[in-house]
């Protein structure tokens, strides 16, 4: 049986977040080979002058203390090239902790810096900061194809591959998510894109960057192509989004819309039957538009929800979005906004 070799005094440094209890030393090597049925594991422990002495250590129980990627794991699963640090106490191991050769670690980019190297800072699943510096044999994929450094942007979920911290591959998922919401404002910047602040439909506000390469096409205004130049404050905008910026707008069109400012005249809650006072500009006075609302959606200008009750003889409204009925010759209210 091959006696536990203590480690020379020329130990390497002692591997991160390892800390060893009193009376305990720290080994570190590469494992060049592991044979359960003997319970032996052949360590390459490195020295300080960057040479390394093969040395075979005994595993004293089948259920040791092992972690492998700080996951509760069992010693047999090591494999070789895996980093391994061993804590020996009174010539037998204690604990082994592992860190595979090859690491799949899924994370979001936090921080890109271009210098001398081009590094990206990471946020682990497990809420770890890591650092990577891109080399030229990494590789980038981004939606199943090839991609450029420039491809990758602050905020995407990625999968990287790496061996012993060298970054080998990142396979770059681009989050889509969607919203909804009544443009509150738009900005130009020339050192940044363009920003929207929105009011959602739960009445929070959220900011989104339109992407730089936006194309046209993906600006829709009531069904046209447009450019971002012509969105307005108060429309209705549907937003796709990768990665928290708007790839694609479109403004919620509606049947037959009207959008007009009156005042209530008159009120019948239990028909939900609205005489709206509002100036017919064309005709240049005042005239009445019946407005049915008894299933409309009614909110104030900051969105929040509200009831028909709400409404009163002398209220303001807004915006009225809905459809022009001909047969009931007035408007089939779908969204009421009240100015309050």
């Amino acid at each position: 049986e091959t006696p536990v070799e203590e480690p020379k005094k020329e130990d390497p440094p002692k591997k991160d977040g390892v800390i060893p209890a009193e009376g305990e030393v720290v080994v570190e090597g590469y494992a060049e080979d592991i044979i359960p049925e003997y319970g032996v594991i052949v360590i390459g422990v490195k020295q300080k002058d960057n040479t390394t002495v093969t040395t075979t250590f005994n595993i004293p129980s089948y259920d040791i203390s092992c972690t492998i990627d700080e996951v509760k794991s069992s010693y047999w699963k090591i494999k070789k090239g895996d980093v391994v640090t061993l804590l020996i106490k009174d010539g037998e191991i204690t604990k082994l902790v592992v860190e595979s050769k090859i690491q799949k670690t899924k994370a979001v980019i936090k921080d890109i810096r271009v210098a001398d190297k081009i590094v990206i800072e990471v946020q682990t699943e497990k809420g770890d900061r890591k650092s990577y510096a891109l080399t030229t044999t990494t590789k980038i994929i981004k939606d199943e194809k090839e991609a450029k450094y420039t491809d990758l942007k602050v905020g995407m979920s990625l999968t990287i591959i790496s061996i012993y911290q060298e970054l080998i591959e990142i396979n770059a998922d681009v989050t889509k998510t969607n919203d909804r919401g009544i443009v509150e404002s738009i900005s130009f910047s020339r050192t940044a894109p363009a920003k929207l602040v929105i009011k959602k439909e739960n009445g929070e506000r959220a900011e989104y960057y339109v992407k730089a390469d936006i194309a046209n096409e993906n600006i829709l205004i009531e069904g046209k192509v447009s450019t971002i130049y012509d969105i307005r404050p108060n429309m209705m905008i549907d937003i796709s989004l990768e990665n928290e910026e708007i790839s694609k707008l479109v403004t919620v069109v509606f049947e037959n819309k009207v959008s007009i400012s009156g005042v209530v005249k008159s009120i019948n809650y239990d028909f939900g039957i609205i005489k709206l006072e509002y100036t017919d500009l064309a005709a240049n006075k005042k005239v009445e538009k019946t407005i049915f609302a008894l299933n409309s959606k009614i909110v104030d200008t900051s969105l929040n929800p509200l009831v028909l009750k709400d409404i009163k003889e002398g209220t303001k409204l807004s915006s009225i979005f809905g459809k022009e009925d001909l047969t009931l010759s007035g408007i089939i209210a779908e969204t009421i906004i009240i100015d309050k």
